[in-house]
């Protein structure tokens, strides 16, 4: 049955990759207490993606490397600093994976030295363990590279559905967490925070399945599909893109500051930058949403590019009603993304980056205020799956022309 239906067949090896990530969570890293460990800083999609259970185990580092790594590969694309037209499959990816390797060290360094109480590189006696452990959360970082590779050939969600799966259990043990504060319970703004997070999901659910449509004449449509020509511009063209691109590039430069901070201890300017560059600082969160606003605009002219599709126009002999062919078009199009675009910005300005505010002065409440983000980066996930579940659906009813 599985040979003979492709969507089973797909389902199946998911279900299996994801059982092998969680099994990975359950296997503990050696030579440290797993009692009294002091928290980790925060790290983008790391802490996104981490609870007190993963944060103890050799997938500590999780699918962040893999996902950060491919960001800065698809900037290095889109701004062709490296172009994949002249470079060979192969060596693009060797060259992919030393990046996702690089960043792995860095987190791994950061996050092992954190986990064996060690302040500097200066102060560490057991430099052996701290290899050890760099080389198991390494390791369990590639294991995560290769499920995500094997799960974007044979599965649903490429290697997104790790990154969904993770938030989603890191999301319900925060949430858990939290909700368990008798403190919290008793006050009125646990209620608050089911009437935003219900708000939240249908909103999200509306922004990224609502569409402007612009009819499109086409002269090579027959009459009955008259009416279904039309370019689809979504209410938030960029969807969840911009989530985890923000957390990467203001991230990033903490990242480099913390390594920076154990090999040079006690440098002021670098105590300055790893303290506001953080997200619990309002330097840190100012940077990040304006990032957030600034991405979110970007990725809408990213996925719906005005420059393509009027040059398809073109080529095809379609136009829009009272749109002249090339610049007239380009410029309509433009207006439409950008309106669009704008609206997509000024709501997840507001509904994912204001309560990172409120959560600068009630700390208590700060984890929750993150919640937003991951809602937001699970909605689009789902629906993407959701299509890709449907496309299969619908080619797995198709039968072979010759038995």
């Amino acid at each position: 049955m599985l040979k003979s239906n492709l969507l089973l067949k797909k389902i199946f090896w998911t279900l299996v990759f994801i059982f092998i990530s969680i099994l990975g969570t359950k296997i503990p890293l050696p030579f440290i207490s797993h009692e009294n460990l002091r928290d980790m800083p925060f790290d983008s999609i790391l802490d996104l993606t981490n609870n007190d259970e993963t944060r103890r185990s050799v997938m500590v580092l999780g699918i962040g490397p893999l996902i950060s790594g491919n960001i800065i590969w698809q900037v290095l694309t889109i701004t062709k600093v490296v172009n994949l037209k002249k470079t060979p499959k192969k060596r693009a990816d060797f060259q992919k994976h030393l990046l996702i390797l690089l960043i792995s060290l860095m987190q791994g360094s950061i996050v092992v030295l954190s986990l064996m109480n060690v302040s500097t590189f200066s102060t560490m006696e057991d430099w052996k363990t701290f290899y050890i452990l760099l080389l198991f959360v390494v390791a369990g970082a590639f294991i995560m590279v290769f499920l995500g590779n094997m799960n974007s050939e044979l599965g649903l969600g490429n290697y997104m559905i790790f990154l969904l799966i993770s938030i989603m259990n890191s999301s319900a043990s925060r949430a858990y967490t939290l909700i368990s504060n008798d403190n919290l319970i008793n006050n009125s703004i646990f209620i608050y925070i089911i009437i935003f997070t219900i708000f939240l999901l249908l909103s999200s659910v509306i922004l990224d399945t609502a569409q402007y449509r612009i009819k499109v004449n086409s002269i090579l449509t027959n009459n009955e599909m008259y009416d279904k020509s039309y370019i689809a511009v979504k209410l938030n063209p960029s969807g969840g893109m911009a989530f985890m691109y923000a957390m990467t590039f203001t991230v990033l430069p903490q990242l480099l500051f913390r390594v920076l901070g154990y090999m040079f201890p006690n440098q002021k300017w670098i105590e300055f930058f790893i303290e506001n560059m953080d997200l619990k600082s309002e330097l840190g969160v100012s940077i990040y949403l304006i990032m957030l606003f600034t991405l979110t605009l970007g990725f809408s002219f990213v996925n719906v590019n005005p420059e393509d599709i009027t040059k398809k126009l073109q080529y095809s002999g379609d136009y829009i009603n009272f749109k002249r062919p090339g610049k007239p078009t380009y410029n309509y199009l433009k207006n439409v993304v950008l309106n669009m675009g704008l609206i997509g910005a000024i709501y997840t300005l507001i509904i994912a980056g204001f309560p990172l505010l409120y959560g600068l002065y009630n700390t208590e409440l700060f984890d929750l205020m993150m919640l937003p983000g991951s809602l937001m980066i699970s909605v689009g996930m789902v629906l993407f799956i959701y299509d890709e579940l449907y496309v299969l659906r619908i080619t797995s009813k198709y039968k072979d022309l010759f038995d």
